[in-house]
């Protein structure tokens, strides 16, 4: 399935603006972005935690969990809160129609941060707090290039247009590799879906 995102929005009081496309399937979602505005003091690198861990569509599920965000729109609320006092604010619109996605985030937020290299990898509970909502929770960590870390915890509330009633608990995996180059941002995403402790490998 191939996608397109715009992020937008206002970020240290400067805008921001991001426009890129990829493909999604079992599991691997792969983009390009081209950085057009991006504001001072903000490393691009953050985005891994907004742009292609907003699609949880792309999970691919190692038991018998079901995905209730595949072939349907959905919604939500992301609330990233840093370690260094930063947070950041984002709302995310994701239609499907036929086999493309279109995606639209919207930022808004304070958040100053140093040079950033890699990112750990990333475990996100879902929870089920009504019939179609689903709370998430995820920490990310970045190594910083002076050999410190910048973390977040990401809250998020998610309204997928299929029905959540009886889902369990699940989790998904999140590993991301990212590059920029020419004020292109590279990302590819692996994501696995489940609900029990199993060897991820």
């Amino acid at each position: 399935m191939e996608y397109t995102a715009v992020l937008r929005g206002i970020i240290n009081d400067e805008p921001i603006l991001v426009q890129g496309e990829g493909t999604i399937e079992d599991g691997l979602t792969i983009g390009k972005y081209d950085l057009i505005k991006i504001p001072d003091l903000f490393n691009p690198y953050i985005l891994k935690a907004m742009l292609i861990t907003g699609y949880p569509n792309a999970c691919a599920s190692l038991d018998d969990s079901i995905n209730v965000f595949k072939g349907s729109s959905y919604t939500y609320q992301r609330k990233l809160v840093f370690n260094n006092g930063g947070v950041l604010q984002m709302t995310a619109v994701c239609n499907l129609t036929c086999d493309s996605l279109e995606s639209i985030f919207t930022v808004k937020g304070i958040l100053k941060c140093p040079e950033l290299t890699s990112s750990e990898p990333i475990i996100e509970t879902w929870e089920p707090i009504a019939n179609n909502k689903l709370s998430g929770l995820f920490r990310i960590t970045w190594k910083t290039k002076d050999g410190n870390f910048l973390s977040a915890d990401a809250h998020s509330i998610y309204s997928p247009r299929n029905s959540t009633d009886g889902q369990p608990l699940l989790h998904r995996y999140i590993e991301i590799q990212a590059s920029i180059d020419n004020n292109v941002l590279s990302l590819r995403q692996d994501s696995k879906l489940f609900h029990s402790l199993i060897n991820l490998q």
